[in-house]
């Protein structure tokens, strides 16, 4: 059909068709019905689809922000294995960070792992730190290390992952030309190791010498 883009077959009593993406590329979907004047329509409205998303730089493969998680752990879990913990390479993922890695993507997986990819904004980015606040706020009993109210350096880094997740996505075609959001959380409190006054850096320089 339509000049050979679309291709009918019947397997297993139902009726898939078969879409040409072009450069030899091809999708394949489930009509879910063995009648053909049910299979033709749907095949049509499948391609017209699938034109008017490629017409507008949109995403073909609708992806979850769930599937895209699981997909940046698995290679993330990939250079691990590969490397370890020594730096082989520049793509090497430690023992620390992947435990880290793997801690975070179950929160972000909580807030938005059922839904698409594409959906991911600015807004979503921004709800998220108030949600991940809340989130063992009334909790009674909290996990091994999980703390009631997360500092806001631990927020800094659970939002840079939420956006390295999405770049990660971006990189792979699933979220097609989209561009990435602008939203970064900043620091309201910044930490500042005191200075050591004189009579500490005097001590510290004394013990050296006895240690030595």
């Amino acid at each position: 059909m339509e000049g050979g883009k679309l291709v009918l077959r019947l397997r297993g009593g139902r009726f898939q068709a078969r879409v040409s993406l072009g450069s030899g590329k091809y999708i394949w979907r489930s009509l879910k019905t063995d009648r053909l004047e049910i299979a033709k329509p749907a095949a049509l409205k499948l391609l017209h689809e699938i034109e008017f998303k490629q017409d507008r730089g949109l995403p073909i493969f609708d992806r979850t922000f769930g599937d895209v998680i699981d997909e940046y752990v698995a290679l993330r879990q990939q250079q691990h294995d590969r490397n370890g913990d020594r730096p082989k390479e520049l793509n090497y993922t430690s023992t620390a960070m992947l435990r880290q890695i793997k801690r975070v993507s179950k929160f972000w997986r909580a807030y938005a792992g059922d839904k698409p990819v594409t959906s991911i904004d600015d807004t979503m980015l921004k709800d998220y730190v108030d949600w991940r606040r809340d989130y063992y706020a009334y909790v009674k009993i909290l996990p091994k290390n999980a703390k009631r109210h997360p500092t806001d350096k631990t927020l800094l880094w659970e939002s840079t992952l939420g956006r390295t997740l999405l770049k990660f996505a971006t990189e792979r075609g699933y979220r097609a030309n989209m561009p990435m959001p602008l939203y970064r959380f900043k620091l309201r409190t910044h930490r500042v190791r005191p200075a050591f006054s004189s009579a500490e850096i005097n001590l510290i320089l004394n013990r050296i010498e006895q240690w030595i």
